[in-house]
């Protein structure tokens, strides 16, 4: 089925959102058979008490910027699973191989929902899940730049928040509340 651009001023939308407030309740939006609806999974990445750290690079939106949450999309049409995407998301970004279940899935430090649009997507819900992956000696020697990434290295805590404004737009703020959980090395996996 080929996707098209949601347009709320469109009959067919307001039919569908009507249909859906009859079965759901009034709320403000709903998924609709035409909204693409996409799931990420990314990972805060850690070393020695230190958030890994890496400047986004290439032709892709808010390059430029840092971040402290490293990960993407799941390939959903592929069944591709949560730990498969982790995997195949850090050896893109980093050249870092992972065991097969990296984290567990069932526990996520947070969990973000972002309507409407979201980073390299538009007029798309994605629900992301944020996990804690501390990094073993031999994984940090692996670690690489990527077509993706540049600029990588280990920060502090009071390091990122001394660049705030160089990360992407509310990443620090989302993490802050959990910054004590991602930090510590006895986050359960």
């Amino acid at each position: 089925m080929k996707r098209r651009p949601i347009d709320p001023t469109k009959f067919r939308y307001k039919i569908a959102q009507w249909v859906l407030s009859l079965l759901y309740g009034r709320k403000w939006h709903y998924i609709s058979p035409w909204q693409h609806a996409s799931v990420a999974t990314c990972c805060y990445l850690v070393h020695g008490g230190k958030l890994l750290t890496a400047t986004r690079v290439g032709n892709i939106e808010y390059a430029g910027y840092k971040q402290i949450v490293h990960g993407g999309h799941v390939d959903i049409e592929d069944n591709e699973t949560l730990d498969k995407a982790i995997q195949r998301e850090l050896k893109e970004e980093f050249n870092i191989d992972v065991p097969d279940t990296p984290v567990d899935t069932q526990k996520p430090v947070l969990i973000t929902f972002s309507p409407h649009t979201y980073i390299e997507h538009t007029q798309a819900h994605n629900l992301t899940l944020h996990y804690v992956y501390h990094l073993n000696d031999a994984q940090v020697a692996q670690i690489a730049e990527s077509e993706e990434t540049a600029d990588i290295k280990f920060m502090t805590w009071d390091e990122v928040l001394q660049q705030v404004d160089a990360f992407l737009p509310g990443e620090v703020e989302r993490a802050m509340p959990h910054i004590d959980k991602i930090l510590s090395e006895h986050s359960e996996k």
